[in-house]
């Protein structure tokens, strides 16, 4: 069993230290990782989780990713995580409008022993696009 030291640790290696250095660090998931997306959609295994981080640094190939604070109990961590970058890459069908954002997240992961194996991802789309300057979906 890790420590919450060491599982903090790796969430900064993760989402921190990996975007920022182009470097996805997929030894830090679980065969059978989860991802719940703010959009609703789910990413099962660590391979989707890749195809998600190639769409987000095609689209915002200059992103920069802040951890701040990460508390947690046992298997199950939240932190506060910040995106910054210059919209120039489709994404959610939206064409390149080359406008920065600066979007705050929060985050809760769940370990299975040392990997990260589910996470729950809480985004203001609202504020994105916003910054985006274009209208949200309407339902």
């Amino acid at each position: 069993m890790i420590s919450l030291e060491q599982k903090k640790a790796a969430i900064r290696r993760f989402h921190e230290e990996g975007p920022n250095t182009g470097t996805v660090f997929y030894d830090l998931l679980a065969p059978n990782y989860i991802g719940h997306l703010a959009s609703g959609q789910q990413m099962n295994g660590p391979e989707a989780f890749k195809q998600y981080a190639s769409v987000m640094l095609a689209a915002f190939p200059d992103i920069h990713v802040t951890i701040g604070e990460i508390i947690g109990e046992g298997d199950i961590l939240a932190c506060r995580i910040t995106f910054t970058g210059t919209h120039t890459g489709d994404f959610m069908s939206i064409p390149p409008t080359n406008k920065k954002i600066d979007i705050t997240e929060a985050l809760f992961v769940r370990f299975e022993g040392d990997k990260i194996a589910e996470e729950w991802q809480y985004l203001n789309h609202l504020a994105m696009f916003q910054q985006l300057g274009i209208s949200p979906p309407t339902l």
